[in-house]
Parts: C-alpha cells; structure tokens; sequence
C-alpha cells in the first residue's frame, strides 16, 4: 500500500466484538492487512445487551469474555502488531495510577501469552 491507504486500518476491539454477540471466529475474515491495533480488555458479568459505555470493562480475565480465544484469533491472522488495554472503567479511577497501569499490562500481556502458548 502506499500514500494515505497505508495509514488506514481497523482497531480491532475486544468489549465490542464480544458485546455484538460475535464469536472470535469472525477475526478470521480480517486480513492482516486491514489491523491497525488490538484492543483488550474484558466486562463485567452483566447480559451483553447491558454492557454499555466504559463503565462495564474490566482489565483482561478479570470478566466474562474469551480474552484469550480472542488474541489467539488475532495472532491466527499473522498479526506481530500491538495489542493496547483500554481500561476506562471509572471505578478504577480512585486506585493508584501506578497499580492500574501495572495491572492493565500484565492482565493484558497474561492473556497474551497465554494465546501464544495455545
């Protein structure tokens, strides 16, 4: 690809594939071409038609998504890019900064690693 189709791509986001009632199967259908970044992170145990917003989203394993079925489904696709943890769920908000970052990575980088491994 070359000029401006080089920096277009998808995010591909964990909390809305899995919110949609998609399975991890439908990654599959993506090239690697068309991934941009990866985002995870998991929800709370609420049915998928009340998850909304930020609010529902937990750090990765800590909620009711395959968030490991889903990175693996990723790295299927030949994917070698990042894989970002977007967790705005506001009851964190009050807990150290530090402790948030360090767990988001390693909740993030588990699941990860555990994908390679699968």
């Amino acid at each position: 690809m070359t000029g401006l189709r080089a920096h277009v791509g998808l995010v591909v986001d964990c909390f809305h594939l899995f919110r949609a009632g998609q399975d991890v199967s439908i990654i599959s259908e993506l090239s690697l071409e068309q991934i941009a970044v990866v985002q995870v992170n998991d929800a709370l145990d609420l049915p998928h038609e009340e998850l909304v917003g930020n609010k529902h989203r937990a750090y990765p394993g800590h909620g009711i998504f395959d968030v490991v079925g889903y990175c693996r489904a990723v790295l299927d696709t030949g994917y070698t890019g990042p894989f970002t943890s977007e967790i705005m769920n506001e009851s964190y908000w009050t807990d150290d900064p530090a402790m948030v970052c360090r767990t988001s990575f390693e909740t993030t980088r588990a699941a990860v690693d555990e994908a390679v491994n699968r």
